[in-house]
């Protein structure tokens, strides 16, 4: 085994004991409403405070928790520790605070996610229309019956259902009504391409256009210049996240972000 195997192995193993070390924390990254700048809710984002290589995010280890199989593990803490910080945000108001959490395919193949759901809601006491769960767009291109029964049952449990990152694959577009979804989340790749190139903007348009036609609602996400914002808006496409209204935080930070929001509106 060579050094570089060796190195991969460590990772693999401390990434295994990150959870009964208490090494995990969960951010929060802002959702607003791109017309006012009103804050909307929070999206829930993994990161490992490694003792030598300090704050990693998910990203980075994404793949190691995949190979190694525990990117489930990995997600079932994530939603209870999610919902304990999101059970603590104000939630006076027309727009109580939503928290969205990113699902892997593991996670829904289990076959007991809705289950871990409910159980996570009711120790943490948030309501389940606050809670929105993103699940990728590959879950449009597989056929198991297993996928429509666990999302049948979030659905049941009032927990809104969102595809995230949409518009890799437009194939997927006549798959959409299969599940019973309220939301879709544009790809970051093609909101930062709005203003840049005229296809992207087509595409954008004609996704936006597709989900009114469906009923869904449509978040943008990778947000960065106003350009961006003021296109997005015009198409109705109201929800937008990314650099230009905030960078993730701390959930305590992020917590006092939420409070001092409340207060100034």
């Amino acid at each position: 085994m060579d050094g570089a195997q060796i190195e991969r192995t460590a990772f693999e193993i401390n990434l295994r004991h990150a959870v009964e070390r208490e090494q995990l924390e969960v951010h929060f990254q802002p959702l607003v409403d791109g017309r006012d700048g009103s804050l909307r809710g929070g999206e829930a984002l993994l990161r490992w405070r490694h003792p030598d290589l300090g704050l990693i995010p998910f990203r980075r280890f994404l793949g190691t928790a995949r190979d190694g199989g525990i990117l489930a593990e990995l997600g079932d803490w994530v939603l209870h520790a999610a919902c304990r910080h999101a059970a603590r945000w104000p939630a006076d108001g027309e727009h109580p605070p939503l928290l969205t959490i990113n699902v892997a395919i593991e996670q829904i193949m289990q076959g007991d996610l809705a289950e871990r759901v409910a159980m996570a809601l009711q120790a943490s006491g948030l309501a389940a229309d606050r809670l929105e769960l993103d699940i990728d767009e590959i879950v449009l291109k597989e056929e198991h019956s297993r996928i429509l029964g666990t999302l049948e049952k979030l659905a049941a449990l009032g927990v809104r259902l969102a595809i995230d990152d949409f518009g890799r694959g437009l194939s997927s577009i006549p798959r959409l009504k299969r599940y019973p979804l309220r939301a879709i989340k544009l790809d970051p790749a093609l909101v930062r391409d709005v203003g840049v190139r005229e296809e992207a903007e087509a595409v954008v348009e004609a996704m936006t256009s597709m989900a009114g036609i469906l009923g869904l609602e449509v978040f943008a996400r990778g947000v960065e210049g106003e350009a961006q914002q003021a296109f997005l808006c015009a198409l109705d496409c109201h929800l937008q996240q990314g650099p230009l209204f905030g960078r993730p935080m701390g959930a305590e930070e992020f917590a006092a972000y939420v409070a001092d929001r409340g207060t100034a509106s």
